[in-house]
C-alpha cells in the first residue's frame, strides 16, 4: 500500500493540475540514445531527438481542440519531409484522441508521395535514405505518432500497476523520497526481445532486397538468453502533472554460439511550457 497509495497523489492529482486554457502552448521532446556491445570488437551508438508543439485553440463540453505542429522555427525543407503535421485533434474527456483534418492529412500525402515520386504501390514499405523507415500512408497513425511524444501517455491513474509493452509482467510504481518521482522497473519479456530481433533482421534484408521470413528470422533467435531490465521514471512538474518519463533498457543477450550482446538504450519524453498565445 505504501506503494500504490502515492500514485493517485503523482500521477493522477487532477485537483492540482492547471485546467487547459486556449492559447496554452508546449514543447513536446522524444530523445534517445542506444549502445551496443558485441563480442570482444563489435559496438555501435545512436542518439537522436525530435521536437514538435502542441497549441490549445478550444476548450469544449466533449474535450479539449489541439494542434500539433512542427516547431514554429522549422523551415521549409523540414515541413516537406512530413505530411502528417499540422493535425487537430480533440482529447476527448477520457483521454481518447481523435483526428479532426484526416481529409486534410489525405490531400497533403498526396502532395508528398508526388514529390517524393511514388505512388501508393509504396505504402507499407521500408526505404533508407538519411535513415531507415516505413512509409506510412494512414493519417490516423499520426496518433500514435502524438502520443508516443507524451510522458502522460497510457499511464495508471487509479492505483493500479505500470506495465510496459516489452515487459513480462506489469509492477507497482514505487514514490521516491524526492516526492515527485515515480520508479518502475520491470524485467524485459525474452519473447518479445527475441521478436524485435527477428524483426530487426528482417527489416535489414528487406533494405538489401534480400528479404527473409518472419519463420526464419524467429528461428535464428528461439535460442538466444534474455536477461536484463527496463527501468521507467516518471517525474511531475509543480503543478502536479507528469512532465518528464524515462524509460532505461539494459540486456545481455548471449547467443546459442555463445556470442554476448550487451546493451542499453534510454528513451525519454518531454513536456515543457512555451509561452501562451493571446486569445483572439
Amino acid at each position: 500500500m505504501r506503494a500504490l497509495l502515492p500514485l493517485v497523489v503523482l500521477v493522477a492529482p487532477a485537483a492540482a493540475q492547471q485546467p487547459p486554457q486556449v492559447g496554452d502552448r508546449y514543447e513536446l521532446i522524444r530523445s534517445y540514445t542506444t549502445e551496443s556491445r558485441t563480442g570482444a570488437t563489435g559496438r555501435s551508438s545512436a542518439r537522436g531527438s525530435d521536437t514538435i508543439e502542441e497549441r490549445v485553440t478550444a476548450v469544449t463540453p466533449e474535450g479539449v481542440e489541439l494542434v500539433y505542429d512542427l516547431p514554429a522555427g522549422a523551415d521549409a525543407a523540414a515541413r516537406a519531409r512530413t505530411w502528417e503535421l499540422p493535425a487537430r485533434v480533440r482529447r476527448g474527456r477520457n483521454g481518447t484522441l481523435t483526428l479532426m483534418n484526416a481529409g486534410e492529412l489525405e490531400q497533403r500525402l498526396t502532395t508528398w508521395l508526388t514529390a517524393a515520386k511514388m505512388d501508393r504501390s509504396m505504402c507499407g514499405k521500408l526505404i533508407f535514405t538519411w535513415n531507415a523507415f516505413r512509409i506510412e500512408c494512414d493519417p490516423q497513425s499520426v496518433l500514435a505518432e502524438i502520443a508516443s511524444y507524451d510522458p502522460a501517455d497510457a499511464l495508471p491513474i487509479d492505483g493500479t500497476d505500470f506495465s510496459d509493452p516489452d515487459a513480462l509482467a506489469p509492477v507497482p510504481l514505487v514514490a521516491q523520497a524526492d516526492g515527485r518521482s515515480l520508479v518502475a522497473t520491470l524485467a524485459p519479456d525474452p519473447v518479445k526481445v527475441r521478436r524485435a530481433r527477428a524483426e530487426t533482421d528482417m527489416a535489414v534484408a528487406e533494405i538489401t532486397q534480400a528479404p527473409i521470413s518472419l519463420d526464419a528470422a524467429l528461428a535464428a533467435h528461439a535460442r538466444d538468453q534474455v536477461a536484463g531490465t527496463i527501468t521507467v521514471t516518471l517525474q511531475r512538474g509543480a503543478g502536479g502533472a507528469i512532465t518528464r518519463r524515462t524509460r532505461v533498457e539494459t540486456l545481455t543477450i548471449t547467443a546459442a554460439d555463445g556470442t554476448v550482446e550487451r546493451s542499453s538504450g534510454t528513451r525519454t519524453r518531454e513536456r515543457r511550457p512555451l509561452p501562451a498565445e493571446p486569445a483572439a
